[in-house]
């Protein structure tokens, strides 16, 4: 499949294995107030796109306040992590089989 439709309301899984896709995937979130990713390193890049709310970002150490817009790319081997400071819907542009949450280093919200 080459055409996605981005506008579909019920679409997350946006690119990946239904689409054909073997080593990328492009995934759309919905995240509460509150929803946090605690600091960790994988073993490809990952990038993410802030679609609507506020999203506190870390990454390599450096914290920045992400609104609609915002592009963020954690490289390779970097930590990085989030939490959701308003409902937020970002995007996230990954490697597939990378062993996502390969180094845990921190799980509490204050850490973004």
């Amino acid at each position: 499949m080459a055409f996605i439709d981005g506008n579909d309301p019920h679409m997350s899984l946006l690119i990946g294995p239904q689409s054909g896709a073997e080593r990328l995937f492009r995934l759309r979130a919905n995240f509460s107030v509150g929803f946090f990713v605690g600091l960790h390193t994988h073993r490809g890049d990952e990038s993410f796109e802030v679609i609507s709310g506020e999203v506190r970002f870390y990454v390599g150490g450096e914290r920045q306040l992400c609104r609609p817009g915002a592009i963020i790319f954690a490289p390779r081997d970097v930590e990085h992590g989030f939490v959701a400071l308003t409902d937020a819907t970002p995007e996230v542009f990954s490697e597939q089989r990378m062993n996502p949450l390969l180094n845990t280093l921190h799980d509490e919200p204050r850490v973004c």
